[in-house]
């Protein structure tokens, strides 16, 4: 997904749901940066960057390596937001709100993944169907879209219009199928045919059949 931005000195903003130590790294070889928040549970998190009732609220405190910076401010009482980035390497805090800059910086560019996230999370109970439609959505209104968009003679869509477009051709060939089957009600065999542009299919008079 990101080699066409690759070696660019691009910024890839990430959520808990994907963010890691080692993909940062390999988002550094790549010649990105990375900015992200991270799960509690991630084992490269010192313990006095998780949530504690001691912690004061909108206090923060920081770790550094050499290539990356770890944050941890308190929004409120016993919670904690921990972010990561290989983009920012000082203490820098906004003087009104008080908030590090890496928690500023990953509020104004992670539109696109909290709107993967919401659509992620917008399917029926049942597992099996869950697993598929998730699938489908993040890989055609997502992945497929920017690999459209990042093609150079591709034709500029819109993601509606992009969706549209592949939902009919990803169906033509099965209704074109149903039509050649010859069984289906007349009602349903004239919409498919009105909507795939499809001549009307002959009639045959009833003279034509023997008595």
């Amino acid at each position: 997904m990101v080699k066409p931005i690759e070696n660019i000195r691009r910024n890839v903003t990430g959520n808990n749901w994907y963010s890691l130590v080692e993909l940062v790294n390999e988002h550094s070889e790549k010649g990105l940066t990375y900015v992200g928040t991270l799960k509690k549970n991630i084992k490269e998190i010192p313990h006095n960057f998780l949530p504690n009732k001691k912690r004061g609220v909108k206090t923060s405190v920081y770790g550094f390596t050499e290539d990356m910076k770890l944050v941890s401010s308190v929004p409120k009482k016993s919670k904690a937001a921990i972010l990561i980035s290989s983009m920012h390497h000082s203490v820098n805090n906004d003087p009104e709100s008080g908030k590090p800059e890496t928690i500023l910086f990953y509020n104004t560019t992670k539109g696109g993944v909290d709107c993967l996230h919401q659509r992620c999370s917008l399917f029926v109970k049942s597992l099996d169907k869950k697993i598929f439609f998730t699938l489908v959505d993040v890989a055609c209104s997502v992945n497929f879209y920017v690999v459209h968009q990042a093609y150079p003679k591709a034709e500029v869509m819109m993601r509606l219009s992009f969706m549209k477009t592949l939902a009919r051709d990803l169906v033509e060939p099965h209704t074109k199928r149903r039509i050649s089957i010859g069984c289906l009600p007349q009602e349903l065999s004239d919409t498919i045919r009105r909507i795939l542009h499809l001549q009307d299919e002959p009639q045959t008079s009833k003279e034509e059949f023997g008595n």
